[in-house]
């Protein structure tokens, strides 16, 4: 198969994109892109063919938003964040390798699960990660995305943990 890399705002701020292969990443992770300097580079890259801007189709973007909400990463992810997720759900059905260059833990741990390659600049997560809601006064748990922030039966603050066996 083929290597497609996918990457983040971070591969485009620290002007580092991997080389020999097809790299793509979204509008979204553009505009992020801040600097004149950054932005010239942007420009240079896309000027001799180096990187390709691509926005994710809808179809592909719930995909990643559902495998966001299996693993309870859905509050912590930006939009750009998912259509980075979703170019890399649609590379892997087109029959591509797509392997995401991120730091994000949060898009790591959705790739991991989702069994996308990833690799990163900086840090990288040790093992994939399934989140809950759950109150910290009665223990009640609520769906990982939600966006209480006070519990509906005693009032008490609603806080994101490492899902245990007994949560799901």
């Amino acid at each position: 198969m083929k290597k497609i890399y996918i990457i983040d705002t971070t591969a485009l701020i620290s002007w580092r994109l991997p080389t020999g292969e097809t790299v793509v990443t979204c509008p979204h992770a553009v505009s992020e892109a801040k600097g004149e300097l950054t932005e010239a580079i942007i420009e240079a890259y896309l000027h001799t063919g180096k990187l390709d801007i691509q926005e994710p189709e809808d179809a592909y973007i719930k995909e990643a938003v559902e495998a966001a909400k299996e693993t309870g990463d859905l509050t912590r992810l930006s939009e750009t964040d998912i259509h980075v997720i979703a170019l890399a759900i649609k590379y892997l059905e087109e029959g591509y390798t797509p392997i995401v260059v991120t730091d994000d833990y949060s898009i790591q741990n959705i790739l991991n699960t989702l069994g996308i390659e990833y690799t990163s600049y900086y840090r990288r997560i040790r093992t994939p990660i399934k989140w809950v809601m759950i109150c910290k006064q009665c223990g009640k748990t609520y769906p990982p995305e939600t966006t209480l922030e006070k519990c509906g039966e005693c009032g008490g603050e609603i806080v994101r943990r490492k899902a245990r066996s007994s949560d799901n």
